[in-house]
């Protein structure tokens, strides 16, 4: 269970399973704990952009809406100045509330697109600066090209080039891009109401294998990853296996040499991160980069940002409800003259008819003689209800076994 040159590093399978419960800080790959977390944060980046779009759409279209009408006065002013001024606050509104609805329908039409291109600029940027995807980057860890040193087939790791940063980053915007739309569009071929759109034609059949294509890719992607586990593969993701790259950790020769290098961001202040005993000093240079002090007050503004549009949207509903609580005070109040809300008018009596309906019968729909029960609490005139079990053999209202011993005789007291 141990290698002849180093007791310490154990190369059975059942040993590199029972590794993976610790991760070794001085292995160059990383753990599959920490792979399944950066492909974690990457899902969850990609939920948080579809929540937040999902977010931004609803309160433009609701805010639209809601705030089609102005606040309007009942007292009439010949002041000239304030007529023009309520005339072009209203033509603002108006140009306010139609841009909102383009941006409103836009992200309800194009919303996938939008996020599509956006994971590909923010995962664009992060490879060409890191050299590694945003979650990668958080966990520290790198991507570099596996290639062959020479004819004799042995591989070495190289720098990542542009085209390959640029590759990886559109991999990881269509990919879930495709997967989303393709996602949407079986599920309404499924829909019997759309189904009638796509006949039996070759497009039909694509439809009806998508299911089958889509579990092919999840159980390569689970092999691959099987793969990796097993310590037989250094490639954790369909996309790394296609461009042939590798994530590692970042290194002490790393740090220093991308602090060699000349970057346009030095004049950017990072963040003030708190003295940790535990982090050693190429962590803190790590987390104190110009690009990480960005990251942190791009998630800082976008948090504020949701707090202050969610309190903006209440305060906005609350004002609706006051304005239209005033404008029907005003509405009562004009008929009145004086601007006191009459209490609502007395229901009608209906005794009568409510006494009728308790004393009908729902056999013969006359009122009850001899009023007699049923097991099941139901009060019927006591011939209707014989007659009826005597017929059918179960109660009228609930349909179970009923005999005349069941019977219930009311009587009532003498009016």
């Amino acid at each position: 269970m141990t290698d002849g040159l180093n007791p310490t590093n154990p190369n059975s399978i059942g040993a590199l399973i029972a590794e993976e419960w610790t991760i070794n800080p001085f292995s160059p790959l990383p753990s599959f704990l920490e792979m399944i977390m950066m492909e974690e944060a990457s899902r969850a980046t990609r939920q948080a952009f579809l929540a937040g779009s999902k977010f931004a759409q609803n309160a433009l279209l609701a805010r639209t809406t809601m705030g089609d009408d102005l606040p309007t006065s009942t007292a009439e002013t010949n002041n000239h100045l304030d007529t023009h001024f309520s005339i072009l606050t209203s033509t603002l509104h108006k140009w306010k509330n139609q841009i909102m609805l383009a941006a409103g329908s836009l992200l309800q039409n194009y919303g996938a697109e939008i996020r599509c291109i956006a994971i590909y600029l923010l995962e664009r940027r992060s490879l060409h600066y890191f050299s590694a995807t945003m979650a990668e980057s958080m966990y520290g860890a790198r991507r570099v090209k596996l290639e062959k040193a020479d004819r004799s087939g042995s591989r070495k790791l190289s720098d990542l080039s542009s085209v390959d940063k640029t590759r990886l980053a559109l991999l990881l915007s269509l990919g879930p891009y495709l997967s989303e739309k393709l996602d949407s569009l079986h599920s309404e071929y499924r829909d019997p109401r759309e189904r009638h759109r796509l006949p039996s034609t070759p497009l039909a059949a694509i439809w009806n294998s998508y299911p089958y294509a889509r579990r092919l890719f999840d159980y390569s992607n689970a092999l691959v990853q099987w793969r990796f586990l097993l310590g037989q593969s250094v490639i954790f993701d369909p996309a790394s296996f296609l461009l042939e790259q590798v994530v590692r950790r970042v290194t002490k020769e790393d740090t220093d040499s991308n602090s060699t290098k000349p970057s346009k961001e030095k004049d950017i202040p990072a963040i003030a991160f708190p003295p940790a005993s535990f982090a050693s000093p190429m962590l803190s240079k790590y987390l104190h980069s110009p690009s990480k002090s960005q990251i942190g007050y791009f998630l800082a503004a976008s948090v504020a940002f949701s707090w202050l549009t969610q309190l903006r949207r209440d305060v906005d509903t609350y004002q609706h409800e006051s304005r239209s609580q005033r404008r029907a005070y005003e509405t009562v109040g004009s008929h009145s003259g004086t601007g006191f809300i009459p209490p609502p008018p007395m229901p009608t009596s209906s005794r009568a008819a409510v006494v009728a309906a308790e004393e009908e019968c729902s056999l013969c729909r006359k009122v009850r003689t001899q009023p007699t029960a049923s097991p099941s609490g139901f009060v019927y005139c006591y011939d209707c209800l014989l007659r009826y079990v005597r017929k059918h053999g179960v109660c009228p209202a609930t349909n179970m076994q009923c005999t005349e011993a069941n019977f219930v005789r009311i009587y009532e007291p003498w009016l």
